[in-house]
């Protein structure tokens, strides 16, 4: 066996948030599936480091980060569309929200992020963590290595082009 993968996964919010415990779920699911294939390691609070919430991005796509969150108001300077999401009051009830997101908004908010040069699979996953639920887009950095016989079925894209 070759050397294990390490896959370094980032936040800006302490470990007992729920973004922090998706991260861990995905963790958690990487090494049960892979084992000592894969080396999974957490920086819940980038922020504890000297760094602000918005330097989540250039983390990841410098490769500092394998993986990260990122609410969508970070992302406004290079989309632009993705600031609707953030108005108040859009959606009466959160399975309206989600299941827009799930569908035709969601399509349009992907295709505007690609049109815009970014290699981002805008992943609308919902990770249920002891009863909570939290959605959570995952971005993945440029230029990782083809690592697709770790991954059958799940894709790990993103960072730009």
């Amino acid at each position: 066996m070759g050397q294990a993968i390490q896959i370094r996964m980032g936040g800006y919010g302490p470990a007992t948030t729920g973004f922090s415990r998706a991260l861990k779920f995905i963790g958690d699911r990487l090494e049960q599936q892979f084992g000592d294939r894969v080396e999974i390691k957490y920086v819940w609070n980038i922020m504890d480091f000297g760094y602000r919430a918005e330097d989540i991005l250039w983390l990841v796509e410098s490769g500092v980060l394998t993986l990260g969150y990122q609410s969508s108001s970070y992302l406004t300077d290079r989309v632009g569309e993705l600031g609707f999401v953030d108005l108040p009051f859009l959606f009466a009830r959160r399975d309206q929200a989600r299941a827009a997101m799930d569908g035709r908004l969601g399509d349009f908010l992907a295709q505007k992020i690609e049109e815009r040069g970014a290699r981002v699979e805008v992943e609308r996953v919902v990770f249920a963590v002891d009863g909570q639920a939290d959605g959570c887009a995952m971005h993945d950095r440029a230029g990782t290595p083809d690592r697709s016989e770790l991954t059958p079925g799940i894709q790990l894209t993103g960072g730009r082009r």
